[in-house]
C-alpha cells in the first residue's frame, strides 16, 4: 500500500523538525537569501571621496552594476559587472570606503571584445558606508563610472 498525501507530509515535517533540532541548519540544495546583498548600477556621476556629489560627468561607453555583500564574517565583497565599455581596455577598480582609501587600487578589469569583463574584490568592513569607482587606466579623469554610496 502506498502512503498517502498525509503520511508523507508528516513524514516531511518531523524530518525538518529532526534538522532544526539537532543543528543542522538549512536543508541542502535550498537557496538561501545572502545576508545585505544589494545590486547598484554603474552611473557616469562624478563623487568626491567622502561620495558626495562632485562637478562633471564620466564620458565614456559603458555601464554596469555592482552587487554588494556584507556577510557575518566582517567582510564586504563588491562583485563589479562592466558592460558595453570599450572594448580591449583596463579599468582600475576602487571600493571606497573613506577618504584615506580613495587612491587605493583593489582590483582591475580588462574588457574583452564587447566590452564586458568582471572582477570580485573582497575587503575587511573599514567604515560606515562604500561606493566603487572605476576608471580607464589611459583616460582616468574623463572615462570613469561609479556606484551610489551604500551603508556597510
Amino acid at each position: 500500500m502506498f502512503p498517502t498525501n498525509r503520511t508523507r507530509l508528516a513524514a516531511l515535517g518531523a524530518a525538518a523538525g529532526a534538522v532544526v533540532a539537532l543543528g543542522l541548519g538549512p536543508i541542502a540544495g535550498i537557496a538561501q537569501a545572502a545576508p545585505h546583498a544589494l545590486k547598484v548600477p554603474l552611473t557616469t556621476a562624478n563623487v568626491n571621496c567622502d561620495g558626495s556629489p562632485a562637478a562633471g560627468q564620466g564620458t565614456g561607453p559603458g555601464g554596469g552594476f555592482v552587487i554588494y555583500n556584507e556577510p557575518a564574517n566582517g567582510k564586504l565583497i563588491a562583485n563589479v559587472v562592466l558592460q558595453n565599455a570599450r572594448p580591449g581596455t583596463t579599468y582600475n577598480v576602487r571600493v571606497i570606503q573613506s577618504a584615506s582609501t580613495c587612491s587605493q587600487v583593489d582590483g582591475s578589469i580588462t574588457t574583452d571584445s564587447s566590452g564586458g569583463g568582471s572582477v570580485n574584490i573582497q575587503e575587511p568592513v573599514s567604515g560606515t558606508t562604500a561606493f566603487v569607482a572605476i576608471n580607464n587606466t589611459g583616460n582616468p579623469a574623463n572615462d570613469y563610472l561609479t556606484t551610489q554610496v551604500i551603508p556597510t
